[in-house]
């Protein structure tokens, strides 16, 4: 069961595929509302609460997209440099704008390098 404020996911399921099944019938809402034997009112609320929940997502993702990086470099390693504490090679440093220095292994994850750059606060 959802927590106070959070969505029942069934019901935004089921309110989601009304929608999508409204944009493509071409009816109205009223028309559309009546053959599913859905509320006129709830159907506009429900709309009106994912057309905004969907709005908030995206300006939460396209914020996580924009975030002000410092300028990308490869890099080799300096041989005065202390040689990385794992077995594995170093693909990529990235020096952030707060001083921080990643270090890249070859196939890391993107979703592992982003919470990694969230953890340590770039901003």
């Amino acid at each position: 069961m959802p927590k106070k404020g959070e969505s029942d996911p069934v019901k935004e399921k089921f309110w989601r595929k009304q929608i999508s099944d409204f944009e493509s019938s071409g009816m109205t809402v009223t028309e559309f509302c009546r053959s599913r034997g859905l509320s006129d009112k709830n159907f506009a609320n429900w709309r009106k609460r994912l057309s905004l929940r969907d709005a908030a997502a995206r300006e939460a993702g396209a914020e996580a997209t924009s975030m002000d990086f410092a300028p990308l470099r490869m890099v080799e390693q300096d041989v005065a440099e202390p040689a990385p504490r794992s077995n594995s090679a170093i693909s990529m440093e990235i020096v952030l704008r707060n001083g921080i220095v990643l270090r890249v292994a070859e196939g890391c994850s993107i979703k592992l390098m982003s919470s990694v750059i969230s953890l340590v606060g770039v901003q």
